[in-house]
């Protein structure tokens, strides 16, 4: 089977005389020209073609799927928590420089205070849930 690419009535490309590299070679440049051509698969292709490279195992759900679900939710907030811990530690770094330049030093004890127990209600928001999960059962 002869495999002919003709535009105008001239052959341009005979595929059979091609080697194999010089044919997945035009093969990537067709598709290159594909995805250039068309910006919202540019763009879907992009997204994909970057999200594979950060792939480096693969999971499968095995066992009960509610016990995965807390798994996961647990290591939300573990990250949750990590974020809210600078958050609050750059915050308070912030109100107690603010007080200091008004050469208020009176209330950077109130300000510690403040953001400690602000920490401390995030750390014992599981523990709280988990007492009430106890009660209720």
């Amino acid at each position: 089977m002869d495999i002919l690419i003709i535009n105008n009535r001239k052959t341009i490309l005979d595929w059979d005389s091609k080697l194999s590299k010089q044919k997945y070679i035009s093969n990537m440049e067709a598709v290159a020209k594909k995805i250039n051509s068309t910006s919202n698969f540019k763009k879907v292709f992009i997204i994909v073609a970057g999200s594979f490279m950060f792939f480096e195992t693969v999971m499968a759900a095995t066992g009960n799927p509610l016990s995965q679900a807390e798994v996961l939710g647990k290591t939300i907030f573990s990250i949750a928590m990590k974020i809210g811990k600078y958050l609050v530690l750059t915050m308070a770094a912030v109100d107690i420089t603010k007080s200091l330049m008004q050469s208020d030093t009176k209330s950077v004890p109130k300000i510690m205070i403040h953001y400690v127990f602000a920490y401390a209600a995030l750390k014992s928001l599981p523990w709280f849930i988990d007492f009430i999960d106890t009660m209720f059962k």
